[in-house]
């Protein structure tokens, strides 16, 4: 049923050139899979098992900056986790654009992605939302340009928008400001992109060396950005499990499913980096490059022919 659905929207959406319109298009596995499920569905599971993550993240994890030295797992077993997640859903979104074997079902699963963003997005999930996005802005997947031609005006329009909301500009002040206000005047549920506020304790700890005992300074400023992670789980403690509940095994299990090794991480990276992946220039640039290129050889024709004379 869920398989017959994604071949249905498959069709629906995308637009094959004229000489593949009679001609059956077969859907890779990891696309068919994606477009099996609703986005919103998708969008829920991942939200459950991002706070399933976050809401286990302790005290001593983030005091110590366990993350950032030797044998991190041991030391910030769930902080490790909850940034492993972020580069995975970043990988699962580049390796499913890739798998797409036609411009048109590259852009079916592009479109697919921008929309999940906006799911994750308004339900204040800004750590897979952020991690779908950097996918998306990879210079790979930037660089498919066929894609991006055939993706709607509004579909660009919505992308350029997270793009700005998401722009690391002055250390990511729109973000910032948006994740304290819905925390500190609303008091929403929130996962937060927790990247942010671990880089701030790392800028404290550099700053401040020495003994923590003896630096009365550190321990204050690092207890103001942990306060406001706890802040963040206590928010969300009882609204997200309630809200996002679901009885979809089946998607559920496919968001589980979303995990990179470290080999397959690698490919990955090798795989964006050649040339083969790089998509030809679109077809209206070529025109335009080709008449110019005719008016240089008519400028040639004219000069060489005013020499002859």
């Amino acid at each position: 049923m869920h398989f017959n659905w994604g071949i249905r929207f498959f069709r629906r959406y995308q637009k094959l050139p004229e000489d593949e319109v009679n001609e059956q298009v077969e859907v890779p596995s990891k696309i068919a899979a994606f477009l099996n499920f609703r986005t919103r569905h998708i969008a829920k599971h991942l939200i459950l098992i991002d706070w399933e993550i976050f809401k286990n993240i302790k005290f001593e994890e983030l005091s110590s900056c366990g993350w950032a030295w030797s044998r991190t797992e041991s030391c910030a077993p769930n902080v490790v986790k909850f940034l492993e997640r972020f580069n995975n859903i970043t990988h699962w979104t580049v390796d499913t654009i890739f798998s797409g074997t036609t411009p048109a079902m590259r852009a079916s699963v592009l479109k697919k992605f921008i929309k999940l963003i906006q799911h994750l997005h308004y339900r204040n999930d800004f750590q897979s939302s952020y991690a779908v996005l950097f996918g998306l802005q990879i210079e790979s997947i930037q660089r498919l340009h066929e894609t991006w031609e055939l993706l709607s005006s509004n579909k660009v329009k919505t992308f350029k928008y997270f793009c700005s909301f998401y722009s690391s500009k002055n250390n990511y002040a729109k973000l910032r400001k948006y994740m304290a206000k819905l925390i500190s005047v609303h008091n929403f549920p929130c996962i937060p992109y927790l990247a942010l506020y671990l880089e701030d304790l790392m800028k404290i700890h550099r700053e401040n060396p020495g003994p923590a005992i003896c630096n009365l300074r550190r321990i204050t400023l690092m207890m103001d950005v942990i306060y406001l992670i706890q802040k963040f789980q206590k928010s969300s403690k009882k609204s997200i499990p309630l809200c996002h509940a679901s009885s979809k095994p089946e998607v559920r299990n496919y968001c589980l499913s979303i995990n990179f090794s470290k080999e397959e991480q690698k490919f990955l990276r090798s795989r964006k980096s050649q040339k083969s992946e790089i998509e030809k220039i679109p077809e209206r640039l070529l025109k335009i490059v080709k008449w110019k290129l005719f008016s240089l050889d008519l400028n040639f024709i004219a000069v060489k022919k005013r020499e002859d004379l």
